[in-house]
């Protein structure tokens, strides 16, 4: 029997149900399904023909018919064997199924909960919340738990012990810097795309310094006067303007200069 004294409602599945249902048997469903709620095994219940009949309060010829249209519609599973007519609801059989799993899974969590505390030597206030067991170290006063009063927060650390700034990459500040950049006032996306191409040009030619990379700067404005100058554009280019590759016609300017200069020509 249900422990529940309500009912609940879902007026969506009751008129889905019941729309071709006639009036008869739209009443006889609704006093089954009050019968199957406080059934031994809620949501199913198996009665003779005479028992539906006192439940819905109809004929047992009326009620055979009501039957009948519920079990054509498939409203409810019906089974009928020697005289007795079992009739079941689909989802409130299904709710207390899963009402039974719940409760059956909870109660074995709780037991080995319980088992562990007996072993352990936990004991349980009546919130069920743990309390742990005060202990003994190797003969001195027992452990107790450190009260707000008492507690002292760790010291923060030395100033040895500080995270230190990263140093600064000097092939990354080059790269920069040839491109008309301030390399300490970068975003970290630039500053991350500068150092992945200053990378590249590390691999590429292990042995450059930050001169030639002002030189083949040069050579790459010299050459493409109208494109903008990136460290992925000198990346890029960088094999063309080696040793013995393109050589600039115009006098070395630097880096910093480069606008002013190229606004006076």
């Amino acid at each position: 029997m249900s422990g529940l004294p309500f009912l609940q409602f879902y007026p969506g599945d009751w008129v889905k149900d019941t729309r071709a249902l006639s009036p008869e048997a739209k009443g006889a469903w609704i006093d089954i399904l009050c019968a199957l709620h406080f059934s031994p095994t809620r949501g199913q219940l198996a009665l003779s023909m005479d028992g539906w009949a006192r439940t819905i309060g109809q004929s047992p010829e009326k009620t055979r018919g009501c039957i009948d249209e519920l079990r054509l519609l498939g409203t409810c599973d019906h089974t009928e064997c020697n005289g007795v007519v079992t009739l079941i609801s689909r989802r409130m059989l299904r709710e207390s199924i899963t009402k039974e799993q719940t409760r059956l899974r909870v109660a074995k969590l709780r037991d080995k909960k319980y088992a562990e505390d007996a072993v352990t030597g936990r004991k349980r206030n009546s919130n069920g919340q743990c309390n742990a067991p005060v202990r003994e170290c190797n003969g001195e006063e027992a452990q107790k738990p450190i009260s707000p009063e008492t507690y002292i927060p760790p010291a923060p650390p030395a100033a040895s012990e500080a995270k230190k700034p990263r140093p600064r990459n000097e092939l990354c500040d080059a790269l920069a810097s040839a491109c008309g950049c301030d390399p300490l006032q970068m975003t970290s996306s630039a500053a991350r795309t500068c150092a992945v191409k200053a990378a590249e040009i590390k691999k590429a030619s292990p042995d450059v310094t930050p001169d030639e990379m002002n030189r083949r700067a040069q050579c790459y404005r010299s050459k493409y006067r109208e494109a903008a100058l990136t460290p992925a554009a000198l990346c890029g280019h960088w094999a063309e303007f080696g040793s013995n590759g393109y050589a600039p016609s115009d006098p070395y300017v630097l880096a910093s200069d480069y606008r002013k200069a190229h606004a006076a020509q």
